[in-house]
């Protein structure tokens, strides 16, 4: 499809992959047709990556340490086809953005992300679920070692080595039900869901 590429993400309708450049002079997000054809550049700083699609396939959001006040934050580029100098905005709960990554569009709108809560003393962090317009987010797990999550259907897979070793995990969207999947001495993760939701 393309090279010096990164960091696949389907769009819903299946008509455009993002992804993050690895070339020198192309380090930002880019989207193209998975046919090779029509790449075109959506975010401004290399810093930008992990692309996730909104349900509609119109909206994409990104994690970036481009501001040096917060090391990683959640973007949306709300209008990936404008053709436009591409612009995005920082989603934003209480009194600052949002700090997370790994960020994956969940099929009804709000996005899931490993986090911290920095309200708290000591830091709580997990998992965390937002509506794409900001505001308050959820917890959903507590254990730091949480990460690259997939949401389908009120349903959250991840990957955590919080049992010594990386396996597969789902847990409901409110944190309970927890289940591990997988149990070998090899590294499992990177889980995604089939479109239908049921593997």
């Amino acid at each position: 499809v393309v090279v010096n590429m990164a960091q696949p993400a389907f769009s819903p309708d299946g008509k455009w992959l993002a992804v993050k450049g690895l070339r020198s002079d192309m380090q930002n997000l880019y989207m193209i047709r998975p046919d090779g054809s029509e790449l075109r550049r959506i975010s401004e700083n290399m810093e930008d990556k992990l692309p996730s699609w909104s349900p509609d396939s119109g909206r994409i959001v990104y994690a970036s340490t481009k501001s040096k006040g917060h090391p990683k934050e959640l973007y949306v580029n709300d209008s990936p086809f404008e053709g436009r100098k591409p612009e995005s905005r920082v989603i934003v709960s209480g009194p600052g953005p949002v700090q997370g990554e790994y960020p994956m569009w969940m099929p009804d709108g709000r996005i899931v992300y490993q986090g911290c809560d920095y309200t708290v003393e000591p830091h709580k962090c997990g998992l965390f679920t937002i509506s794409a317009g900001g505001g308050p987010f959820t917890r959903v797990t507590l254990d730091i070692r949480d990460t690259a999550p997939a949401g389908y259907g009120g349903r959250i897979a991840f990957m955590s080595d919080r049992d010594g070793n990386w396996e597969i995990y789902v847990t409901r969207d409110d944190g309970t039900g927890l289940k591990r999947l997988t149990n070998n001495a090899s590294d499992d993760g990177l889980p995604t869901w089939s479109p239908d939701g049921k593997t």
